[in-house]
């Protein structure tokens, strides 16, 4: 993968750390994201064409190469997150992985002809016709032909915690981080006597086509997303990982020990073994899970966290690329890291046993905070006047236009065991010894039941409890199972 020069790395990567953090900050705010989409879009072009106009080179080319750089970058981190939230705001979790998909490898074959017809987005001079600023310009008004801003937006999310599918992503790419190194080690150590280049893409004659297969295996992930579930999919680039660390390398060695010219190796299915795994993990878990896990209030803000983890991680590998890092070529450190890379994607695939499901699971919400509303009670009580376990509850999730996608099992491992041991009626500020007795003699065994009452219709049951102290009784049992839910 080609990086930009020393010179203007830094300033790239300070903005793209700024859009960053820009990007967690507002966009979760914005409903006009297309807004967003286009400008981060269009800014980056506006400048190469002035340049462009101006002609290569000339007084103003080292401004004009920098504000390209920090422009591409910024403005790619907020065309991203802006179209990733909108993404989840517009279409289904069941398709969502597909249409990702769809879109980070058309991003890739563009990409691709860039390189074979040797066009750079950080040197504008390299072309004496702007056939990338024109490209652009088609994609601009085809974008906006498909009217963005009529797109019906909805708060949808899966009640979950996205820090689950976190820690087996780390171990997966210092896994990979790990494999990479100790195999780009030992094949430098290896061809360096025949003054061979020793990356694979060189070596198996695929020098700007790598990336269609990376494409091929991002399609690979976001279709099994969606048909299978983001865990399966997830699971796929890890197990494809794991395989990796472990059959790598048989794919190169020496004929006769140390005689470098005995060295072999089966770069093209080494090569298309690392892409495709690369392509399935990043159609899992590049735009995927971090924004439908959670608050569909802080999309963008997760969304941003995970790729500051992905900034840091390419960071790596293009200093082990341009120079600044360089990792130890001794043979006991390579078989280290070679052997470590394994148990690495081992422990990630031992955390993918407890991630949730994605697709069956997402819901359609006005607000994540469970509130109470009074006129659903009522029509819960109406509805459930002879029910004492779930139905009551299940009408509180209504609010959130869940009802239907809510089952007793999901309920139980939302609160974590059942009702009447975790919500006992003794946790309800208020209730004392007597009162409980009383409660439960007209059929109340949790602090939930509770929670989906009527102040009138719990006044009158219980002897000796008037509406006010039955309203007081109530608030806190909603209170209770709140926090409950929300823990």
């Amino acid at each position: 993968m080609s990086v930009p020069s020393t010179e203007l790395l830094l300033p790239g990567l300070l903005s793209t750390l700024l859009s960053l953090f820009l990007m967690a900050t507002i966009l979760d705010r914005i409903r006009r994201l297309d807004v967003i989409i286009l400008i981060g879009g269009l800014a980056p072009l506006f400048v190469s064409l002035f340049g462009w106009f101006l002609g290569f080179p000339n007084v103003y080319t080292p401004l004009i190469e920098y504000a390209i750089v920090v422009l591409t970058f910024s403005g790619l981190v907020l065309m991203m997150g802006s179209w990733a939230v909108l993404l989840n705001r517009t279409v289904v979790a069941r398709f969502r992985g597909r249409i990702g998909g769809i879109f980070v490898s058309l991003a890739f074959v563009l990409y691709s002809i860039f390189v074979l017809f040797g066009l750079s987005p950080y040197a504008p001079n390299s072309v004496s016709f702007p056939v990338a600023e024109i490209l652009c310009l088609i994609s601009v008004v085809f974008s906006l032909a498909m009217k963005p801003w009529k797109f019906d937006q909805v708060a949808l999310a899966v009640r979950g915690r996205a820090s689950r599918y976190f820690f087996p992503l780390v171990f997966v790419m210092a896994a990979h981080f790990l494999w990479y190194s100790a195999t780009k080690a030992t094949l430098a150590a290896a061809l360096e006597e025949l003054a061979q280049d020793s990356s694979l893409v060189f070596l198996s004659g695929l020098e700007g086509l790598d990336f269609l297969i990376l494409a091929a295996g991002v399609l690979m992930g976001g279709l099994i997303a969606d048909l299978l579930d983001r865990k399966e999919a997830l699971r796929a680039g890890i197990l494809g990982m794991g395989l990796l660390t472990i059959f790598g390398p048989a794919f190169y060695g020496y004929n006769i020990a140390g005689v470098a010219e005995s060295f072999y190796i089966f770069a093209l299915p080494l090569l298309v073994f690392e892409r495709v795994v690369e392509g399935l993990l990043m159609g899992s878990a590049l735009l995927l899970i971090w924004g439908e896990l959670g608050s569909p209030k802080s999309k963008a803000r997760r969304l941003a966290a995970v790729w500051t983890l992905f900034l840091g991680y390419a960071v790596l590998f293009w200093f082990l690329e341009i120079g600044p890092i360089q990792f130890a070529t001794s043979q006991a450190t390579i078989r280290i890291a070679e052997q470590t890379s394994i148990l690495l994607a081992f422990i990630s695939l031992y955390f993918m046993g407890r991630v949730p499901d994605v697709v069956s699971r997402e819901i359609e919400m006005e607000d994540l905070e469970l509130g109470f509303d009074e006129e659903r009670v009522e029509e819960a009580v109406d509805n459930y006047l002879d029910d004492k376990d779930f139905e009551s509850i299940r009408q509180q999730l209504d609010i959130i236009d869940a009802a239907s996608e809510v089952s007793n099992a999901d309920l139980e491992d939302m609160l974590g065991g059942e009702v009447a041991k975790i919500l006992p009626l003794r946790r309800v500020h208020g209730v004392g010894e007597k009162l409980e007795q009383r409660l439960k003699k007209e059929g109340y065994e949790s602090a939930a039941q509770l929670a989906g009452e009527r102040a009138d219709r719990l006044a009158e049951k219980v002897a000796g409890l008037n509406e006010k102290g039955a309203q007081k009784i109530i608030s806190a049992a909603r209170e209770l199972v709140e926090g409950e839910l929300n823990n």
